[in-house]
């Protein structure tokens, strides 16, 4: 291996490992401090058009899944309220999802209601989540 091969592999792995510590605290960042201005404008733009598009139908009209593109785009557009409004309907659905899902949705929705200085109500919604 020559000199240059072994510099280069030393300054690929230098980055690599700055880019698994960047992704790291990225996932650490509680989710408090993410909003919208945290995202690529990919999504932002793209959350737009799901609420475009779903926005307009009548909510109760939605497939689940539809449902939860929506109240997602919601979230990532910083629309707590409507988060709130539209998760309060679906209970149901929301404890059938996955695990994962489940608690993806219930830190988006509690969240939601941390914003919007709706503490009291995170607990409630928790054991109606099933959570």
């Amino acid at each position: 291996m020559t000199p240059f091969h072994q510099v280069l592999i030393i300054v690929l792995s230098g980055i690599v490992g700055f880019m698994i510590i960047v992704g790291i605290v990225a996932m650490i960042k509680p989710s408090s401090q993410m909003t919208n201005s945290s995202l690529p404008a990919g999504v932002i733009e793209q959350s737009k058009k799901y609420v475009e598009k779903l926005g307009v139908k009548p909510f109760d009209h939605l497939k689940t899944n539809q449902k939860l593109i929506l109240i997602h785009s919601y979230y990532n557009l910083e629309n707590y309220k409507a988060v709130i409004q539209h998760a309060e309907t679906m209970i149901d659905e929301l404890r059938s999802l996955t695990p994962e899902r489940k608690i993806a949705f219930a830190d988006m929705i509690e969240n939601s209601y941390l914003q919007l200085g709706q503490d009291n109500v995170v607990m409630e919604f928790r054991e109606a989540v099933g959570l």
